[in-house]
């Protein structure tokens, strides 16, 4: 069964709605009707708010507008005016929380602050390799003294917990692993005509975007369920190469 945990939950939600979101715009036949899947999207996009998940609202800020730009200009406007509206009609609550993601004096934001300070000490310290990703909690504690049960326990973000624990060569490694990804997946995209498997291709983009954006906060490379999800997902663009091929 999939875990309670809110964040979890939340990207999870996001990754699959992403990847089916672009079929909205394409006039091509599927499966299932239109109406059928925007009865399925919806839910999943209402549940994904509630969940109140902070770095996945920043994830879909980006690629909704990211789809807009380069996509779907009418989809930009209206989107752009939706945001418009719901500054005025959202209760208090989604309202502060949202305002909290760029707070810097916030109680969560203050905690993965110190978390990336006591990183870069670490890192120093073992720049090449990094220090493994065994004893985390102990290897943390000898830099700082955790002030609640989350500090401490990783370095909530993919990108300062894969340079504290695998080094700057482990870091170039994953940052090569996703610039590879983008490389391929739009090489893909410009050679395939067939537009129905270019929405295809464009959910996978808007899901590396995503995945990149909530990891900045979170460590979600970590989460073997949205890793689970994500790595199903983002082979998506080369089995349709395949099947093209054949």
């Amino acid at each position: 069964a999939l875990p309670i945990y809110y964040l979890t939950i939340g990207e999870i939600k996001l990754l699959l709605f992403l990847a089916s979101f672009p079929l909205l715009f394409n006039k091509s036949k599927f499966l299932i009707q239109k109406k059928y899947l925007v009865l399925i999207l919806i839910p999943i996009l209402l549940s994904l708010i509630i969940t109140q998940s902070r770095n996945v609202y920043l994830a879909l800020f980006v690629c909704f507008l990211v789809y807009g730009i380069f996509v779907n200009r009418k989809f930009l406007v209206g989107y752009l005016l939706v945001l418009i509206c719901l500054a005025f009609i959202l209760p208090e609550d989604f309202q502060s929380r949202t305002k909290s993601i760029i707070d810097l004096n916030h109680p969560s934001n203050e905690t993965r602050i110190r978390m990336w300070e006591t990183g870069i000490k670490v890192f120093k310290d073992y720049p090449v390799f990094g220090t493994g990703d065994a004893s985390i909690r102990e290897t943390y504690s000898l830099y700082r003294t955790p002030t609640n049960d989350v500090e401490g326990s990783h370095y909530h973000s993919n990108f300062m917990m894969i340079l504290v624990t695998t080094g700057i060569i482990g870091f170039i490694t994953f940052i090569g692993l996703f610039v590879s990804l983008f490389y391929y997946i739009i090489k893909i995209l410009k050679n395939t005509e067939n537009e129905k498997y270019k929405s295809y291709i464009r959910g996978t983009l808007l899901i590396l975007i995503a995945f990149n954006i909530f990891g900045i906060t979170e460590w979600s490379f970590g989460d073997h369920e949205v890793m689970t999800v994500f790595l199903y997902l983002i082979s998506f663009p080369f089995i349709i190469k395949l099947n093209l091929k054949n």
